[in-house]
């Protein structure tokens, strides 16, 4: 069906046409009556958008899309139909405000074809209220046809006011092919009202029946939505949700109910000020949470003592990753992967309850040899209300009330052993000083035992290994054998295994007196499997004698005096036959030096950002910049301020070398500024760090330089 109407205004003069058909009359009550009132109802009553159809299809790969009959309302108010055999105007080209020789299209029930040849990229299926001239069919008088225009839109500056209808989103090829339809952009036409009421059919009484309000829907001060019931004449929240926080709140309980014969359930925010979640079936709590966050679970309302509180019955965790976790109390924070206590897990697998904080830390198991109780670390027992701190053993056979068969521990707060119920301490030691006494007999003939002799000990360890342990101070080994000390197998003439000092020397106060002394190729060979060599002394940890040399890196956590210093490798242009050298660049002050290069900007400035440790490390900046490239004047602005300063030149553009340094200020540098004059100890003076440069001989030395009498210079002033 083609919607039309008369055209009443002659277009050619622009008057009103005569006849006894009362042009002027239907023009008043048409145009200014009819028209606005429809569109102001449109406008005022409903947001623009799709109403119903106008469905679009296309193939992919192919070109061209299809709208199907619908209709639509655009933002003016007015109803854009596009009807089956009806009018549509799908040139993308005409004049929006032409009436006249406007080409049309008549549309087909199964919609009206757009092309999109000679289209590409995102493009939008929109739908615009539009009338075109045409001639009617009654004495061939002119009329206006609706005729819905059809076009595709770039989706770039596309402004969804309302003017067009969006129907769809799609997206082309560089040959006008459909690659992507989607709905983006399509909305559908809408109800403006400030509530909406629902009613229900009620009896009135006898013989009448009614509609009476039930609810209304309607929205909030602050942009929300609230549902009220009207029952009683008067209007009752519900339902609410909030407008400046999208909150959901119910004013009641609220009910899931199960199929018929199942159970309801319930939660609500109860008059006790609680949160209940309950089994409205049995009218009984299932979960109840107070004001401070306690969670009670198969307890009264009211009675949880702790965050999670559950009477009734155990707490069961089961599953693959099933346990318990906690936290230490003082980590405020979940640890995933605890490396020091921060989480613990209680599970079980294996048969065995284990106790988890980044490995299994203890186990007790229901099965296999020693696996009661299987602690990864070293135990500790203390005495609390006990006699003693220990750990009492008992075989079976015997009452659970018996105190126990042996023990081990304390017997007082110095001395450790073995206690044998009832014979008392078998054996004990000092803590202090390692003294060991036997409680009774000891020693055995047919393996390993010890003899105490007065001050002396002679012992086998078994295997016909002999120790001696020496009351005189002596102890004479002249058969030529190996001697071990803690061990079995010595593999030269004296063999010293010890759990920390194996071996102590004490020597004189000479400066050549040593606790130890080695001659040899290798004075001293030492290969620790932590360090190598430990040193320490009031004057100097070590001395050396001549040149060291150092095969890895050298750690100093104190301060470096030398008399010279750099690099030496081996020369860049010739490595295998020269070395090259530099020298380091000393300073009176503990410098650090910063560098790099910087551009101004437009306004011939530039903010050079410093490490964020700068003005907490270092104090007294000065500076260098230098323009690169070009004649310009660059200076300084302002010093260091938040870690960055700003470098200013008379030009834009310039690029410019720029070099900071800084005297350290940090705790060990303000601990241990560098003296750069100081007097001589008096046990020094006379003498010299490098007595040839000053003319005087190598026993002169600070150092000690020991000459052929066996003493030095020093030893003899």
């Amino acid at each position: 069906m083609t919607v039309m109407r008369t055209e009443y205004v002659n277009l050619s003069t622009g008057t009103v046409r005569a006849g006894a058909t009362g042009h002027g009359e239907s023009l008043t009550d048409v145009e200014s009556y009819l028209l606005p009132l429809e569109r102001a109802r449109g406008r005022g009553l409903y947001s623009f958008g799709v109403a119903a159809g106008l469905r679009v299809s296309a193939t992919a790969g192919q070109a061209g899309v299809t709208v199907s009959v619908g209709t639509a309302l655009d933002a003016a108010g007015r109803l854009v139909v596009l009807a089956a055999e009806g009018a549509a105007v799908v040139d993308p080209d005409v004049d929006p405000d032409e009436l006249v020789n406007v080409p049309t299209v008549t549309v087909p029930a199964g919609g009206v074809a757009v092309a999109t040849a000679g289209l590409s990229g995102e493009r939008l299926v929109t739908v615009s209220w539009r009338e075109v001239v045409s001639q009617g069919v009654v004495a061939n008088a002119p009329v206006l046809v609706h005729a819905p225009w059809l076009r595709l839109l770039p989706v770039a500056g596309f402004q969804d006011v309302g003017a067009q209808v969006v129907l769809a989103r799609v997206t082309l090829d560089g040959n006008g092919r459909v690659t992507g339809l989607t709905g983006q952009g399509r909305r559908l036409a809408g109800v403006v009202a400030g509530r909406v009421e629902l009613r229900v059919p009620r009896p009135m009484g006898a013989g009448a029946v009614e509609d009476a309000a039930a609810a209304e829907l309607g929205a909030r001060e602050d942009g929300g939505v609230e549902l009220r019931l009207l029952a009683g004449g008067q209007a009752r929240p519900v339902l609410s949700v909030e407008g400046a926080t999208g909150n959901v709140v119910a004013a009641s309980a609220l009910q899931v109910k199960g199929p018929p014969g199942g159970r309801t359930y319930g939660i609500s925010s109860g008059a006790d000020g609680k949160w209940h979640f309950a089994d409205a079936t049995a009218q009984a709590d299932r979960l109840v949470i107070d004001p401070a966050g306690n969670v009670g679970v198969g307890i009264a309302a009211g009675q949880a003592q702790r965050t999670l509180h559950v009477e009734g019955s155990e707490v069961h965790s089961g599953g693959g990753v099933g346990g318990f976790s906690f936290a230490d109390r003082t980590v405020g924070r979940f640890v995933n992967v605890p490396t020091v206590g921060e989480r613990w897990v209680w599970y079980s697998s294996g048969g065995s309850a284990r106790l988890w904080s980044g490995s299994d830390r203890l186990t007790v198991s229901a099965k296999g040899e020693g696996g009661g109780l299987d602690v990864a670390r070293r135990m500790r027992v203390r005495q609390g209300g006990d006699a003693s701190a220990g750990i009492w053993f008992m075989q079976d056979g015997v009452p659970v009330e018996f105190v126990g068969h042996a023990f081990v521990g304390m017997s007082d707060n110095d001395h450790v052993g073995f206690f044998g119920n009832p014979v008392g301490w078998g054996l004990r030691m000092n803590r202090n000083t390692g003294e060991v006494k036997f409680g009774g007999n000891f020693g055995r003939p047919d393996g390993a035992s010890t003899l105490s002799l007065f001050g002396s000990q002679v012992g086998d360890v078994g295997g016909g290994v002999l120790f001696v342990r020496s009351g005189g101070g002596v102890v004479a080994f002249d058969g030529g054998d190996n001697v071990g000390i803690n061990t079995r197998s010595p593999s030269t003439p004296l063999e010293v295994v010890g759990p920390g000092v194996a071996i102590l020397g004490r020597g004189g106060g000479g400066v050549f007196q040593a606790g130890v002394r080695g001659l040899g190729n290798l004075g001293v060979w030492a290969d620790g499997s932590n360090n190598g060599i430990l040193a320490s002394g009031p004057n100097f940890a070590g001395v050396f004698l001549g040149r060291v040399q150092v095969h890895n890196d050298l750690d100093v956590r104190g301060t470096l005096f030398k008399g010279g210093g750099g690099f030496k490798i081996d020369h860049p242009l010739d490595p295998g036959n020269k070395y090259l050298s530099h020298s380091f660049v000393e300073s009176p002050e503990m410098l650090n030096v910063y560098t790099g290069t910087a551009v101004t900007d437009e306004q011939g400035q530039a903010t050079v950002a410093l490490p964020d440790f700068f003005e907490a490390l270092n104090r007294d900046p000065r500076f260098q910049v230098t323009p690169l490239g070009q004649l310009a004047l660059a200076t300084v602005q302002g010093g260091v301020g938040g870690n960055r300063f700003t470098i200013r030149t008379d030009k834009p553009g310039v690029t410019v070398s720029w070099q900071v340094t800084g005297v350290r200020q940090d705790p060990w540098a303000e601990a241990h500024p560098v003296a750069v004059e100081e007097p001589k100890p008096t046990t020094e003076r006379g003498f010299f760090l490098h007595p040839e440069m000053h003319g005087q001989s190598p026993e002169m030395s600070v150092m000690g330089y020991r000459d052929g009498t066996g003493t030095t210079a020093r030893e003899r002033g």
